[in-house]
């Protein structure tokens, strides 16, 4: 009987310690895994993860797939649920390009292009229709440098604003966005087109704050690669503001010397600004408070990631998206970083090559559009 009782002592020890074993072992699958998660090494996709708050957000077992391909350098990606389509810009090509369905009537508008496996060289597009050329100079489509539009945002009531390089303005699309929207009319309204009297530089990003008013950059890339540094008209790379129904540019910041990417942050008390200089490569967040600041009073240093460049992690801090819960999607070196509300660098989705900017969309507002040199790529949100 004591030998027995033995037993099964022994035995339920057994059994104890197997669970306990097996509950640490699903625990530690179940865990981020931190560090460098290659999806694709091909390409160079995969996710680095810093922090375990960046799988509260970003999907990192989603794969990183190739939608579109062949461009110069797209950027600036906008989802348009009225159409169920994504639209972005190539600069140098002038062009606004559409990736969605082919049929946009309701028998067709969910029926979506497959990702593709292929990287095709620079001028071989592939995967998507031409939606507004010329995007952003109008006088002269086949201008050489960088004449395209860049940034593209809606408004409240659904209208595509651009950033144009050539035009050197901010301006509103003419068109509408409907079922039989194809190859679009190119007719576009200024909204602004200079400080004071002298002409933007070559407006790069814009955001609009939900009270209407209006944030954009307005660095020197666009009208020195296109028209030559002797057509600049101001001495200033700012960041600019027009209030809602006014029709003057306010400048607002002139501490950096290449201004790029620009978003909101969820309470609109501050915007968040891209630096990328060769330098440094910066994240600033500043007050849209209406008092009169100095640039130092104005903004605040966000991420200071100059220390991540390297041939590894390829490209600069360029554009953003913020999520609804506070965490910052922004490009700089590696391709996606994502960033916690106080500034803390939680992980990257990584592209393996320059980025230039980053939205979120799709039908149900889950899928992350980058654009990355000549691809369209797409990651997903939890």
């Amino acid at each position: 009987m004591r030998h027995l009782v033995y037993c099964i002592s022994t035995l339920l020890l057994l059994l104890v310690a197997c669970k306990s074993e097996n509950a640490k072992h699903s625990a530690e699958m179940s865990a981020p895994v931190s560090g460098i998660q290659v999806i694709d090494p091909v390409n160079g996709f995969g996710y680095e993860i810093l922090d375990p708050a960046l799988t509260d957000v970003v999907d990192t077992k989603a794969p990183i797939e190739i939608l579109a391909s062949g461009f110069q350098w797209s950027e600036g990606p906008v989802w348009v649920p009225s159409i169920n389509s994504l639209l972005f810009s190539d600069v140098p090509n002038n062009i606004v390009y559409r990736w969605g369905p082919k049929d946009l009537t309701e028998n067709g508008k969910n029926a979506f292009p497959r990702p593709t496996a292929v990287v095709t060289d620079k001028g071989t597009i592939l995967g998507v229709d031409t939606f507004l050329y010329p995007s952003g100079y109008v006088a002269d489509p086949g201008m050489k440098g960088e004449a395209g539009a860049n940034g593209l945002i809606l408004d409240g009531q659904g209208r595509l604003w651009l950033a144009q390089h050539g035009e050197r303005q901010i301006a509103v699309w003419d068109g509408m966005f409907d079922a039989t929207t194809a190859f679009a009319k190119t007719a576009y309204t200024s909204v602004i087109n200079n400080y004071k009297g002298k002409k933007f530089n070559s407006p790069n990003d814009l955001a609009l704050a939900g009270n209407g008013d209006l944030y954009f950059t307005d660095p020197t890339y666009g009208v020195d690669k296109t028209f030559g540094e002797e057509a600049r008209e101001l001495d200033v790379t700012g960041v600019y503001r027009v209030k809602n129904n006014e029709s003057e540019a306010e400048l607002l910041y002139s501490g950096l010397l290449r201004p790029n990417g620009v978003v909101m942050t969820n309470d609109q008390k501050h915007f968040i600004v891209a630096s990328s200089e060769p330098a440094r490569s910066l994240f600033m967040k500043c007050s849209t408070s209406n008092e009169q600041m100095s640039d130092e009073e104005r903004c605040k240093l966000f991420a200071d990631v100059t220390s991540l460049r390297s041939d590894d992690n390829p490209g600069n801090c360029d554009g953003m998206v913020m999520h609804p819960n506070g965490i910052l999607l922004a490009t700089g070196p590696g391709g996606v970083l994502c960033f916690s509300e106080s500034g803390k660098h939680l992980g990257t989705i990584r592209t393996g090559r320059p980025t230039a900017n980053v939205t979120l969309g799709g039908p149900d507002g889950k899928d992350i559009f980058i654009t990355a040199n000549q691809l369209l790529l797409r990651a997903r949100v939890k």
